[in-house]
């Protein structure tokens, strides 16, 4: 059986600022699935922890169930 693309693939815009060099990085992370959202973080590992959880929900979901 033949993976669908979505199965496999996750696309996002990565946007990175600052409101001046004293301040911290903030992080926005849209989906370029077609869908309006977008996620805000304080900082690049939340971000980063947010992308980790995406990948294991999808891993999830499409992993066979397990036969005993």
């Amino acid at each position: 059986m033949e993976a669908k693309r979505s199965d496999t693939y996750q696309a996002y815009l990565l946007r990175l600022w600052r409101a001046s060099e004293d301040k911290p990085w903030r992080v926005t992370v849209k989906p370029v699935d077609g869908q309006d959202q977008e996620y805000n973080f304080s900082d690049l590992e939340s971000a980063f922890d947010f992308l980790r959880k995406q990948i294991a929900l999808k891993e999830k979901a499409t992993s066979p169930p397990d036969h005993l």
